[in-house]
């Protein structure tokens, strides 16, 4: 059976109403764990909260991902082959390029329900 786009986008609609457990920051990319699924983004998020956008590379950027353990996932959104956004019950917006030009790896996300048996990429 192929894989579709609407595959991804139930898969990854998994994450709604869960908690984000961990952030893990890996030299080029990071990790958000959801007590079980696992979000690795090798094009690193933007995040936005109250009105302002966070980037890497700017001061608090990592607190600003820090702050969001125990936040409640509340909706994603898959845009195929251009972008992954997922919302949380605090308004917050996490926004992961796709296209991203200094993606270090051959994908830009790859999600793991922790089942070796269901995996997504974006290739």
């Amino acid at each position: 059976m192929t894989k579709t786009y609407a595959d991804d986008q139930q898969l990854l609609s998994e994450l709604i109403g869960r908690d984000l457990a961990s952030v893990e920051f890996v030299r080029d990319y990071v990790q958000l764990r959801f007590d079980g699924p696992q979000l690795t983004a090798y094009s690193w998020p933007t995040l936005y909260d109250a009105g302002h956008a966070v980037t890497r590379g700017t001061a608090g950027y990592c607190d600003a991902l820090v702050a969001l353990i125990n936040q409640v996932v509340s909706a994603v959104t898959l845009k195929e082959g251009k972008e992954l956004i997922i919302e949380w019950e605090n308004d917050a917006l996490l926004h992961i390029d796709l296209r991203h030009k200094s993606v270090t790896m051959p994908e830009a996300v790859m999600f793991s329900l922790g089942d070796e048996h269901k995996h997504w990429m974006v290739l």
